[in-house]
């Protein structure tokens, strides 16, 4: 240990310890260049992509009415491994499904009593064996599970604020190991289940903070199982671990390139390309996952590819993307044209665990380092 001198100043270090002083300046001096070269080289970390150029309207169907592939205000849209589109038609109580191209298959309705007979369907998802999994709203709220065909099989939830409550599900997504995972508008959280219905976990509470919501609406996972979030009231996109730690966010509202107007709908795409319902603007955006801009299409009316309030956005295996066209009350679909290559960083994803994995570390040095400068400058 370096002995020490009493001064009238304080602590004075010997030539031996001074000499210690020295080096280690020079170690930590080191260790962040070190750490900001690290950091650097992992933002700027890239990787080229080639996404879709464009898409096309390729065909839709509907039309507001009741009945076999009429529509009163569908609020969302699933497919299929199969290339079946699922659709819930939120006022007329009922759940439709489809071919790829829209031509009827059957129908199941969710408004008497009893098992499996809910009113008001508002999110749908379909696992990787065909079962259909279907978010109800009102003082009956739960998440109920289906086979293909509307064959009830189970449900768990009711209306409330405590685990494995809802309150207005209006989003449903599942993850590659089958959990579920269902956004609650009013209740300002992310729950997940166990594809039985077990809770596991839960995170987020009103505000604009990071992991906080204002009406988060739907949810969507990607491939690797970070899970991603679109809001509202807050008009931006999310992301998180699959267990909730936040990673990284984007937008903000407005009209431009990732800019959103009410955005109500997500959906991640094999790749990882994101896709955004920005209702409030009457289109369709899609992003790299670290919330690079790539595109969008889609203009406010009801003609052909035209969108009136799209609430959600889906992606079939094959790539094409469906619409639930809410104020249309119709479906949409359409399909990739050309492609187009984009370079992108690693990510706030990468950055953002680079940050957390060294900040304490970078954070001790410095206060070591300025506590080893100060005590020299007071000799």
């Amino acid at each position: 240990m370096a002995d020490l001198e009493k001064s009238p100043k304080g602590f004075k270090l010997h030539n031996g310890a001074d000499n210690m002083y020295k080096n280690f300046s020079t170690t930590i001096a080191a260790l962040l260049t070190s750490l900001c070269l690290l950091t650097s080289g992992t933002s700027c970390v890239r990787y080229t992509e080639e996404v879709p150029a464009a898409y096309v309207y390729s065909g839709g169907w509907g039309g507001y009415g009741y009945g076999c592939g009429k529509f009163n205000r569908p609020a969302d849209v699933a497919v299929a491994t199969n290339g079946v589109v699922y659709v819930a038609d939120s006022r007329n109580g009922c759940i439709q499904y489809f071919t790829q191209s829209g031509s009827f298959l059957d129908e199941w309705y969710c408004r008497d009593a009893g098992d499996g007979k809910y009113d008001g369907p508002l999110a749908v998802a379909v696992a990787l064996d065909g079962e259909v999994y279907v978010a109800f709203s009102g003082n009956n709220a739960c998440i109920q599970r289906f086979t293909a065909t509307g064959s009830f099989l189970g449900s768990w939830g009711s209306f409330g604020h405590k685990e494995g409550q809802f309150n207005l599900p209006t989003g449903l997504a599942l993850a590659p190991n089958g959990d579920v995972y269902v956004a609650e508008a009013y209740g300002d959280r992310i729950q997940y289940f166990a594809p039985s219905g077990t809770f596991k976990g839960q995170w987020g509470s009103f505000g604009e903070g990071n992991g906080r919501f204002r009406f988060g609406c739907d949810v969507a996972v990607a491939p690797g199982g970070n899970v991603f979030v679109v809001e509202s009231a807050n008009h931006r996109i999310q992301c998180f671990t699959p267990s909730g730690s936040f990673l990284g966010k984007w937008g903000s509202f407005g009209k431009r390139d990732g800019q959103f107007d009410g955005p109500s709908g997500i959906a991640v795409a094999a790749n990882g390309v994101v896709y955004v319902a920005d209702s409030g603007n009457s289109r369709i955006q899609y992003f790299a996952s670290d919330g690079l801009y790539l595109g969008e299409w889609g203009s406010c009316g009801s003609g052909d590819g035209q969108l009136y309030g799209p609430l959600t956005v889906a992606v079939a295996p094959n790539g094409d993307i469906y619409v639930a066209d809410e104020e249309n009350h119709r479906i949409q679909y359409f399909v990739p044209t050309g492609s187009k290559s984009y370079i992108t960083r690693s990510g706030f994803l990468v950055t953002a665990a680079v940050f957390i994995a060294l900040g304490g570390l970078t954070l001790g040095a410095v206060i070591l380092f300025l506590a080893f400068r100060f005590g020299k400058r007071r000799l």
